[in-house]
Order: structure tokens, then C-alpha cells, then sequence
């Protein structure tokens, strides 16, 4: 019987070291940057510049380009099937911009409603006199405002 107690003594002390190295490389991980964030998320082009295969919507020449270059970027709605890019490309327009001459609004119609839409639009009317800085308004899956 003693001998047992002393092999689950023994036992217990080889377990912990171990527990305490995953909790350390978990805790270690999660210092990393990108650790919560999933592979697309970090795959994904975060600027114009990142986009790929979209040449007749990004080239240096293109409407869309010269527009965020001359900082007049008029309402776009971007349209298609799924999976074809019009969210990255559109966050990538966002992230093109000069933060200092646009103020960034992100809303999804998923887990927004119209009235928050207004709201922003109000004080978005308000920071212009004030500041005269622009508001970017991004909704994503503006389709779901059916009403």
C-alpha cells in the first residue's frame, strides 16, 4: 500500500509539470496577435492593395481608385452573388481611406435595425457641422432590410 501512495504521488507530480506547461503555452498563445481570429479572418486583404482578381474595379485608372484619391467617395452599393468579394472589398475601401479626413461607421443589417442606421446618419449630420469631418457608413447585408 505504501509503495502504491508513492507511485500516485509520483504519478501526480509528472502530471502537473505537464498541466502547468499547457495552461503556460495557452496563456502564451493567447498573447499572440491573430490567436481568436480564424484563418480567413487573417487571410483576409485588409486594403485595396491586398485585393486580388478584381483588376476592372481596382486598377490605378479605375473610377473607384481615383475617387478615394481625390477623397470624394460617393455611395456605392457593391452587388452580386455570395462569395465574391463585396465585403473585403468594401472593408478595403474603408481601410484605403485617411482616418483623418473620415470618421468610420460598420454596421451589419444582421444584427442591426433601420432606426440604428438613422441614428447613425443623425450624428453623422451633427459631427459635420461641427467638425466638418465625413462619416464612412459600411452596412453589411443591406438586403436584409426588407421594410
Amino acid at each position: 500500500m505504501d509503495s502504491h501512495s508513492t507511485l500516485t504521488k509520483t504519478k501526480r507530480i509528472k502530471e502537473s509539470p505537464s498541466q502547468k506547461q499547457r495552461q503556460t503555452q495557452t496563456h502564451t498563445q493567447q498573447n499572440k496577435p491573430y490567436t481568436h481570429q480564424l484563418l480567413y479572418e487573417r487571410l483576409c486583404p485588409r486594403n485595396l492593395d491586398e485585393v486580388v482578381g478584381e483588376d476592372h474595379l481596382l486598377a490605378n485608372n479605375s473610377i473607384l481608385c481615383s475617387t478615394i484619391q481625390c477623397k470624394r467617395l460617393p455611395s456605392i452599393i457593391l452587388w452580386g452573388p455570395p462569395d465574391t468579394s463585396k465585403t473585403t472589398i468594401a472593408k478595403g475601401i474603408v481601410n484605403s481611406t485617411n482616418s483623418t479626413f473620415y470618421s468610420i461607421v460598420s454596421l451589419s443589417a444582421v444584427t442591426s435595425g433601420v432606426k440604428d442606421v438613422r441614428d447613425v446618419v443623425e450624428d453623422a449630420k451633427k459631427l459635420r457641422c461641427r467638425t466638418n469631418q465625413t462619416i464612412i457608413l459600411f452596412v453589411d447585408e443591406v438586403h436584409r432590410f426588407n421594410k
